[in-house]
C-alpha cells in the first residue's frame, strides 16, 4: 500500500512539474518551453525548463510571437509591440514623441481597480500643468477626445497594471509598459510611469 501511495505522489508530482513551464513561440514558430525571469523593454530574459538552475539566457522581443504561463495567461508581441521596442532604444535621444501642454491627456480605465490608478495619473499630470481628461469605461462605452489627444490606457490583471500611450492623430502606439504592482502601493506605479515618460515630457 505505502509503495502505490508513493508511486501516486511521484506520478502527480511529476504531472505538476512538467505542467508548471511557460512557452515562448518564436514568429518562426519554434516552441521553447522555459521559466520566464524577467520581461524588458527589449529582451525577455528566461532560464531552460530542464535546466532551472542553470545560467539565463535572452531572446529579443521582436523575435517572440507568444509567451504562454504556467499559469495560464499569455502576452501577444505583435509588430506594434517591436516598433516600440525599437523606439524605447532611443529614448535617451527625445525623438520618439513629446508631451506639451498644448496636448491633451485623456486617461481611460476598464474597472475599479484600474480607476483608482487612473486618478492617481490624473492628479500627477495636472500637477504638472497638463490639461487632463479621466473617463472610466462603463458598459464598453468608449469616451470621445479631440484628435489633438495622448491618449492613456490603463489596464490590469491580478498582480500588474498595462500602460499604454496612444497618438490620437494619427493612432500611433508611442508607449506600453506592465507594471508590477503590490497592494495598496499604486502610487508607486505612478511615480514610475510618470519617471518612464519624463524625458518626453516638456
Amino acid at each position: 500500500m505505502k509503495k502505490i501511495l508513493l508511486i501516486l505522489v511521484v506520478v502527480i508530482g511529476f504531472g505538476v512539474f512538467t505542467n508548471a513551464q511557460d512557452v515562448i513561440t518564436l514568429k518562426n514558430g519554434t516552441d521553447i518551453k522555459v521559466l520566464v525571469q524577467k520581461i524588458g523593454d527589449v529582451e525577455v530574459e528566461y532560464k531552460k525548463f530542464d535546466n532551472p538552475n542553470g545560467p539565463n539566457y535572452t531572446l529579443k522581443k521582436s523575435e517572440i510571437l507568444i509567451i504562454r504561463y504556467e499559469n495560464g495567461t499569455k502576452d501577444i508581441f505583435s509588430e506594434n509591440t517591436k516598433l516600440i521596442d525599437n523606439d524605447k532604444i532611443s529614448i535617451s535621444t527625445g525623438n520618439v514623441f513629446t508631451i506639451n501642454k498644448n496636448i491633451l491627456i485623456g486617461i481611460i480605465t476598464f474597472h475599479k481597480q484600474t480607476k483608482k490608478l487612473g486618478l492617481k495619473l490624473q492628479k500627477a499630470f495636472l500637477n504638472r500643468g497638463f490639461s487632463v481628461s479621466h473617463n472610466n469605461v462603463v458598459d464598453g462605452m468608449l469616451p470621445k477626445f479631440t484628435s489633438n489627444t495622448f491618449l492613456i490606457k490603463v489596464n490590469n490583471g491580478i498582480s500588474w497594471f498595462d500602460i499604454e500611450i496612444i497618438d490620437l492623430n494619427d493612432q500611433r502606439l508611442l508607449f506600453n509598459k506592465r507594471y508590477v504592482w503590490v497592494a495598496n502601493l499604486q502610487k508607486d506605479i505612478v511615480d514610475k510611469f510618470i519617471n518612464d515618460i519624463s524625458p518626453y515630457m516638456e
